[in-house]
Parts: structure tokens; sequence; C-alpha cells
């Protein structure tokens, strides 16, 4: 019979940041996929930084780029998921502006999952409630961005990450992975994957609004 035990163990989690964690653990094979569960978390102070940037003034100014055009089952679907889109990068756009001029890793990750966010065409993903980013859905993309691509195969595609990854174009992930926040989006210096086209992206009133003003 297996004894229970309390033990304070250190953890490397997927931010590449230790933590001990105080734990009940039940043998070795449970030990062991208590550390691949932790290997695949954010630590508690890196979650702290995104409630932080979550919480923080960024000012007005959204980060420029363009969003490729929605898909659904009619065009009042698509109009309404673009209004829904529309608005969370008006809450979103200035903390990516923020983020983009952050040289640490977490703030390149938390860039490239906001952005890969964005990229979703599903207009079903932007009608979902549940999808109004927090720090858990938000911390998750980034979690799942840190992994290396088919960590895992059980992806869901309610998320940003299992819908590209559960798509035909599963080379999009390593692509968001590497994506350089300095980029230029509308297309100049910012390499289009091989499934999308220029023609697929169009300007949002957010970003003309920004353009204008600056």
């Amino acid at each position: 019979m297996l004894v229970t035990s309390h033990r304070n163990i250190e953890f490397t989690m997927v931010c590449g940041h230790k933590e001990i964690v105080s734990d009940a653990i039940r043998g070795s094979r449970q030990m062991a996929e208590e550390r691949r569960n932790l290997a695949s978390m954010l630590c508690s102070t890196c979650v702290r930084v995104l409630e932080g940037w979550l919480k923080a003034d960024h000012g007005q100014q959204a980060y420029p780029m363009d969003f490729p055009v929605l898909n659904g089952a009619s065009d009042a679907q698509v109009r309404f998921a673009s209004d829904m889109r529309l608005k969370e990068f008006k809450k979103y756009g200035p903390i990516m502006q923020t983020l983009s001029k952050d040289s640490t890793e977490l703030a390149k990750f938390a860039w490239r999952a906001l952005y890969m966010c964005f990229m979703v065409t599903d207009s079903r993903y932007w009608l979902d409630e549940r999808k109004r980013f927090n720090h858990h859905v938000w911390g998750g993309e980034i979690q799942r961005l840190m992994k290396e691509p088919g960590f895992s195969d059980r992806v869901s595609s309610s998320s940003a990450y299992g819908f590209f990854y559960n798509s035909r174009a599963r080379d999009s992930i390593s692509y968001f992975m590497a994506i350089n926040p300095a980029c230029d989006l509308q297309g100049k210096n910012l390499p289009l994957m091989r499934f999308w086209t220029k023609e697929m992206f169009k300007t949002t009133v957010a970003v003309e609004e920004d353009r204008q003003a600056s």
C-alpha cells in the first residue's frame, strides 16, 4: 500500500523559473505526473506580472496591426464577431504596444499569445463569452506557446492555440512561437504564413483612428 507523503518539492515551470510546491505525493508515478503538469504551467511570479499588465494603464495607442477577415455562418454573425474582436482589441491593443517594447521572454510570449488570438478567423471564437481574456485564459495561451510544438495531443479547439494546432496549418504554431513583436504588421517586414495572403487582411477602425491620431 502506498503511503501519502507531504513534501516541499522544487519544480521548474514552463517559464523556466523554479518554484517550491507543497503537495501530497503518492509514489514515483504520481511524482512524475506532477512534475509534468507543473512543467507546463507559469510560476506564481509570472502570473502576478500578467495580472499587473491587465490592470495597468497602457494609454490609448494600440499596436498597429491588421486582422484577417473572419468567416462564419452568415454575414450578420461575421459582423457581430468583428465587433466583439474590435472591442477586445481596443483593450488589448495598448497592452500589445507595451509588450512589444519589453525584451523579457514573458513579455514576448505574452505578445505572441495575444497576436495568435487575434489571428483566429472563426467567428464562433469571438462570439463565445468565455473567450474574454483574463489572466487565466491569456496565461493558458502563453503556457501552450512556451511548450514545444506537439507537447500535448489533447488541445481544445476552443482555445486559439487549439484552433491552429487542430487545423491543417499546424506549422502556424512554430510561426507564433517565433514571431518578433517588433515586426511591422502591415506586411512590410512580417513573414506571412504559407496559407495567408495580404488580401486576407483588412485594416480595423481602431487601427485607422490610431494612425490618424499619430
